[in-house]
């Protein structure tokens, strides 16, 4: 993940502009690092590997009007799940 370390440095724990989750993605029973980046709406997923993480994917298109706010509250409330 260091390889990428840019795009952490818009990550702010006292603004909260980043959200950490936990998610299994891709059904292999190990959990995905997926990070959402509400300062610059990007959403960055990272993959466990035999040597350590690695980029999977991002996407540089978060959902208009989305907001940390609603995105924890999907989560809380069991919204929020891979397809």
């Amino acid at each position: 993940m260091l390889n990428n370390q840019y795009r952490f440095d818009s990550c702010s724990r006292e603004r909260k502009t980043c959200l950490l989750m936990s998610l299994d993605l891709n059904g292999d029973g190990k959990p995905e690092a997926v990070i959402y980046q509400f300062s610059d709406r990007t959403i960055v997923v990272y993959t466990q590997t035999g040597t350590g993480w690695k980029l999977a994917g991002d996407t540089w298109k978060m959902p208009d009007g989305l907001s940390r706010e609603e995105l924890e509250r999907a989560v809380q409330q069991g919204k929020v799940k891979p397809l």
